[in-house]
């Protein structure tokens, strides 16, 4: 059986192979060459299109300057957000993760609990997002989206330590209280609430 850089695919292909050997089941893995295969060899290589857009340099280096971070490592974030998290959560690391601002998705409420600064709205332009090979090719969701470039920790302990002295609110100062108590963002967008402490964004 071959192997797998992604630590997760891995063991999902070590799962199915246990599966397959205790149900006294054989796979046979046979290559199609694209010719042949013309539909998912089209799918696969718009994914990875999708896939290799890049920040825009200037709004990359203006947020880790006003985040005051210098990361060993720079790349977007192309794999899927939770087991991103989850990661930094299990080595206890600290990292600048830029994300879409989506606060009905799962991972965000795991994603705010981590924070160790106030996130960074970047602006929303057309090339925000690009690809290096097309730049011509606008993102299609370019209009409507928003990222977030956050600071996390891995450390619990530091993430408790940001939150506290912060506005334990569930509205902005002056804003009307909402009437639902578990709602984790604001109306309009440029905050959060994590264990009923106001977390405000800032603006590149």
């Amino acid at each position: 059986m071959g192997t797998s850089h992604s630590r997760v695919n891995n063991q999902l292909s070590q799962h199915i192979w246990s599966w397959c050997i205790d149900h006294n089941v054989w796979l046979t893995v046979a290559h199609i060459p694209g010719k042949q295969n013309t539909e998912a060899d089209r799918e696969s290589r718009l994914t990875q299109r999708e896939t290799k857009r890049t920040l825009q340099k200037p709004i990359f280096d203006a947020a880790t300057k006003k985040l005051d971070v210098t990361p060993n490592v720079d790349l977007f974030a192309s794999s899927v957000i939770q087991q991103l998290l989850q990661n930094i959560s299990e080595e206890e690391a600290t990292g600048l993760l830029v994300v879409p601002h989506w606060p009905t998705q799962t991972w965000w409420s795991y994603l705010m609990s981590m924070l160790i600064d106030f996130p960074l709205m970047l602006p929303r332009k057309e090339d925000t997002l690009y690809l290096p090979a097309q730049p011509q090719l606008l993102h299609p969701l370019h209009k409507k989206l928003q990222l977030l470039a956050c600071r996390l920790s891995g450390v619990s302990k530091q993430a408790e330590e940001f939150r506290q002295g912060l506005h334990r609110s569930l509205c902005n100062p002056g804003a009307q209280v909402p009437k639902n108590s578990i709602r984790l963002t604001t109306s309009d967008g440029r905050s959060s609430v994590v264990q009923g402490v106001l977390i405000p964004f800032q603006l590149l």
